[in-house]
């Protein structure tokens, strides 16, 4: 595929193993590009100014809250899960 054409993805998590796997599993298909991932929230301000397409984001970690960080830096979600239910 060509690269110009591929979603664009950060990933922001604070355990290591889940975003490896998260990252392979999305270069795997083909349709994806991992820009960057992290396990700190102000890596994560810096990794949204890459632009992506998409940022998945633990909701609650022990650092930060996905939804303190969203704020003005990071453009808001449009569709969210969390235990089962679907945020905003």
């Amino acid at each position: 595929m060509d690269r110009s054409k591929l979603i664009s993805v950060v990933l922001v998590d604070e355990y290591p193993l889940f975003r490896k796997a998260m990252a392979d599993l999305l270069n795997a298909t083909g349709e994806f590009q991992v820009l960057g991932q992290t396990g700190e929230g102000d890596t994560a301000l810096g990794l949204s100014s890459l632009g992506p397409d998409i940022v998945v984001m633990s909701l609650e970690a022990e650092e930060y809250s996905a939804l303190d960080l969203q704020g003005d830096q990071v453009p808001p979600a449009r569709h969210a899960r969390r235990d089962g239910d679907e945020l905003g």
